[in-house]
């Protein structure tokens, strides 16, 4: 489960829950109380305005507004509800104060009421990781944050630096789609397409995969379509390592941002109601010019083969 999907699930129950578990802040998640609900303070601008640059310029996080805490194990944990009178008023100013408080403005932040009466209620605040860092807090701050463990810290001169290198560099991942391709003789056939999505705002350059599938599973020699056309070109021979096939773009192939690129797919894949079908594990590394490589495997269920091939 990612952040946003955490921030979709909270609800009354759900912030109960954290207080009667004695939930501790973390990575992720921050309990804040407000001096006023116009969030005129000093303190509470100055909180959100840590958090926004903190969570914006990190992974991104959640904060809960109107929870309070007490210390465990040296940190703060969720000990009881502090209600936020005239909750709306003070939602509307947390949203006016989003684009007040951070430079430059960060795209994704949500907010949401949690009520308890009919005026009042919590205010969950959800700060998505950023694609263009860094982001400094304004108000009476003008600096720069990062979230680590359960504290914002302020940055030094050498983590500045460091994001703004990694400001221009793109994000790939690894996809896949299990596709029917046909029936016949009481089965079902199917294959999987694997390919590389760009999850940032900015374009990938010289996108370049290396992939190996785990027995029985084996890469298609017709490409992506049948006819021996692969989303990136094939390189045979290249990737330096027994049973793996590198995939390279060429000069002009980019991956747009919030675009993906199948690459290859495997070969036909017979699935039957009574056969078990093994699990498969895709091993893969991702390259692309201005981005850390990327080394990784992820597993595919053969039950989850078998459903989408039969569905």
């Amino acid at each position: 489960m990612n952040i946003e999907d955490l921030y979709n699930l909270i609800d009354l129950n759900k912030i109960n829950e954290f207080v009667d578990l004695n939930q501790e802040e973390n990575l992720y998640i921050d309990f804040k109380t407000l001096k006023s609900n116009e969030l005129n303070s000093d303190d509470d601008k100055g909180n959100y305005a840590k958090a926004l640059s903190g969570f914006a310029n990190s992974e991104g996080g959640i904060i809960i507004w109107g929870v309070e805490t007490q210390k465990k194990s040296e940190i703060d944990a969720a000990s009881g509800i502090k209600e936020i009178e005239n909750v709306k008023k003070s939602l509307t100013r947390i949203e006016q104060l989003t684009g007040e408080l951070l430079s430059p403005k960060l795209v994704g932040v949500k907010n949401k009421i949690i009520n308890t009466k009919e005026n009042n209620g919590l205010i969950v605040t959800y700060i998505p990781p950023s694609d263009n860092p860094p982001h400094m807090a304004l108000g009476k701050l003008h600096a720069y944050y990062k979230r680590s463990g359960e504290s914002f810290y302020r940055m030094e001169h050498f983590d500045i630096a460091d994001l703004f290198a990694r400001k221009k560099s793109p994000k790939l991942e690894f996809c896949y789609a299990i596709n029917k391709t046909g029936k016949g003789n009481n089965q079902v056939n199917c294959n999987i397409k694997f390919g590389l999505k760009n999850i940032s705002k900015v374009i990938a350059k010289f996108p370049m995969l290396d992939i190996h599938l785990s027995n029985p599973y084996q890469l298609s020699s017709y490409g992506i379509d049948g006819n021996g056309n692969y989303g990136l070109e094939r390189s045979i021979g290249t990737s330096g390592k027994s049973g793996w096939n590198r995939y390279i773009g060429n000069l002009g192939t980019v991956i747009h941002s919030n675009s993906l690129i199948y690459v290859v797919s495997s070969d036909t894949i017979s699935v039957k109601i009574e056969n078990e079908i093994k699990d498969l594990v895709v091993s893969f590394d991702i390259y692309s010019e201005g981005m850390d490589p990327i080394s990784d495997s992820i597993t595919i269920l053969g039950e989850e083969i078998k459903t989408n091939a039969l569905s």
